[in-house]
């Protein structure tokens, strides 16, 4: 018979901000909260060339997306869609949102 269509949703700690939805707890169990030589909190999980990456449902289909951006969802409680997230430290592997850089997208550019 296979799962309901949005099975996910019923999972406990799912959260959902705009388009947005993703495992809490597994967000936070992969960041290692003991800061580096850098003050880096820094990505336990998957990589790729930008950064890390978490699996996440936007507009209830499943996608990658960086973990930075999943953290500043969790914090800020705002969708995060219009804005790029870099990094200040360079450190690709870096979840300390004090090491964020956040900027407006540019008009028609979406991520």
């Amino acid at each position: 018979m296979g799962r309901p269509k949005h099975w996910y949703k019923t999972q406990p700690d799912f959260r959902e901000q705009g388009p947005w939805g993703w495992n809490e707890d597994r967000l936070w169990s992969k960041i290692d909260k003991t800061p580096d030589y850098n003050g880096c909190h820094n990505w336990q999980g998957s990589m790729s060339p930008s950064g890390a990456l978490m699996g996440v449902y936007k507009n209830d289909h499943q996608q990658m997306t960086q973990a930075r951006r999943l953290v500043w969802m969790s914090k800020n409680k705002e969708d995060v869609t219009p804005y790029q997230i870099r990094l200040k430290c360079g450190n690709q592997r870096c979840c300390n949102e004090q090491h964020f850089e956040i900027k407006k997208n540019y008009r028609g550019r979406q991520q």
